[in-house]
């Protein structure tokens, strides 16, 4: 028999993400329905002898529930958010060397000169292709990093070619 008690309606974050989850507890197994971007999951556990066993039925899109199961979509979110930092610290680095010449630390042509021979360390590249996943997920970790407002700043932050975004968005417009 199901202890009604244990029933139980609950959300939890799952990168950036809800959950929304429900679960039956019974004698010796757990019944839960799983809902999150891009999947559905039932799992039916059972216990006996201090051996849990689960059987899992889920859909998704593409390949989302293998993702986040293996923690592909976990590693995915960790390099967008290092990619972030890193260009965010090439802007601050190139407005302080902006600041030294303003200043007089440096001239203008010791700027330009270690603008040239250090482009990489000062410069955002936005040739990154992403797939259409990629740029969903960037969308949703920029709305928890400050100060990314347009699509400019979404690309700048994650390195993103913008024809590859602008088509994403005219696609979904057309949709």
């Amino acid at each position: 028999m199901i202890d009604k008690k244990k029933n139980d309606l609950y959300m939890e974050e799952n990168n950036n993400k809800p959950i929304i989850g429900w679960e039956e507890q019974g004698m010796n197994k757990t019944s839960s329905v799983f809902i999150s971007d891009g999947f559905s999951a039932k799992i039916l556990t059972t216990e006996k002898d201090g051996y849990q066993n689960h059987l899992v039925i889920a859909s998704s899109i593409g390949g989302a529930f293998i993702d986040v199961l293996t923690g592909r979509y976990a590693d995915k979110a960790l390099e967008l958010l290092l990619v972030a930092v890193n260009n965010r610290t090439k802007e601050r680095d190139y407005f302080r060397l902006y600041c030294d010449m303003l200043d007089g630390s440096i001239t203008e042509k010791e700027f330009d000169n270690e603008i040239e021979r250090n482009l990489k360390d000062y410069v955002v590249d936005n040739s990154c292709i992403p797939s259409r996943e990629v740029a969903e997920l960037a969308l949703r970790l920029s709305e928890h990093i400050k100060s990314v407002s347009t699509i400019e700043d979404l690309n700048s932050l994650f390195s993103f070619d913008a024809d590859k975004v602008n088509s994403f968005i005219l696609e979904n417009n057309n949709d």
